[in-house]
């Protein structure tokens, strides 16, 4: 065998190696998910982003009684950490070998618990300072406990929560909304640098909701979502002062599987509108499919994680090629 005949061979193996790397990733991936998070994410009703993505796709959360989903509602980033709660419950359920991948949010009630001493001015410099990096790091701390277990993690921010009804009298002051935005942007900012330290993926929620709010408009399957009004009615954006209607749920639902997509190689459907409005109950009122075409929600997904394992691929490939023009040259001349 000739030294070019040995380099394609060589190489060709990698690629074969960076084939298998990327394949065996999206289909072990989701093996089991388990969750991390409050009351957005609690119970395993298909209200709640957990219970639309098992009935809908398949996603193996712990069986029909979701046992890997151990969200609870007001839960707290201290809570959540604290020795026996949620992240160490999960950390024995990867190191069991049932799951394999954490969705991770939490943080928002730390915000809400403050959110009028930050808009205020009254929680300011480094005492503000000093609780944005204790909520970040309790957050970083479960999101290494679960890596170092062995788990995968798709890391969710904190979404801009002066848009919730609860925060109509800081939305209408723009000193104060702009006092709290940019307190939910300082953790986002860790986070987002935190994710790219450990390669994992981070999901935008604060830049999808203030880029839906900054629009003035919410459309799913043609239907109009309404931004100024919130209650039980499925058309609302919110349904109560806190936490967002089942319909929006459903695009939340789309982002943790654009992430898990994106970061881990899985290829699984996003929702469609149609199956949206019906688990809202207004599936009748469907015209076609309005807002993954407005609104990519690959562009809320930031750090998408195994990035060796494509180089490898491309690097590999393209010195495939190169070795082949060069073997041919040789032979020709």
């Amino acid at each position: 065998m000739n030294p070019s005949q040995w380099r394609m061979r060589v190489v060709a193996l990698a690629v074969l190696v960076a084939v298998f790397h990327c394949t065996k990733v999206g289909a072990d991936v989701l093996h089991g998910v388990g969750v991390i998070g409050d009351g957005g994410a609690s119970g395993a009703t298909t209200g709640k982003y957990p219970g639309m993505l098992s009935s809908l796709r398949n996603i193996n959360f712990g069986g029909p009684s979701l046992t890997y989903n151990l969200a609870t509602s007001g839960a707290t980033s201290s809570q959540v950490i604290a020795p026996g709660n949620q992240v160490s419950q999960l950390v024995t359920q990867v190191q069991n070998g049932n799951v394999t991948l954490a969705y991770v949010a939490i943080g928002e009630n730390d915000i809400f618990s403050i959110r009028t001493s930050i808009a205020n001015g009254s929680l300011s410099g480094a005492a503000l300072l000093s609780a944005e990096n204790t909520l970040a790091s309790n957050i970083e701390s479960g999101v290494s406990s679960l890596l170092n277990s062995g788990g995968r993690v798709v890391l969710g921010g904190i979404s801009d929560i002066v848009y919730a009804p609860i925060a109509a009298s800081i939305l209408a002051d723009p000193i104060q909304k702009g006092r709290l935005e940019d307190a939910l942007s300082a953790v986002n900012s860790q986070l987002i640098g935190f994710s790219a330290q450990k390669g994992i993926p981070f999901i935008n929620f604060f830049g999808l909701e203030k880029q839906v709010y900054e629009s003035g408009h919410f459309v799913i399957g043609g239907v109009n979502i309404s931004l100024t009004t919130f209650g039980a009615d499925p058309h609302n954006f919110f349904q109560d002062q806190f936490n967002a209607g089942i319909a929006i749920r459903g695009e939340i639902a789309n982002l943790w599987l654009q992430a898990t997509n994106m970061g881990y190689g899985t290829n699984v459907p996003l929702l469609t509108d149609q199956e949206i409005l019906t688990l809202a109950g207004i599936g009748n009122e469907f015209q076609h499919e309005t807002f993954l075409g407005a609104v990519p929600l690959a562009q809320f997904v930031i750090n998408v994680p195994e990035p060796s394992s494509w180089l490898l691929l491309a690097v590999g490939l393209g010195a495939l090629v190169g070795c082949a023009r060069r073997t041919k040259r040789a032979k020709s001349s």
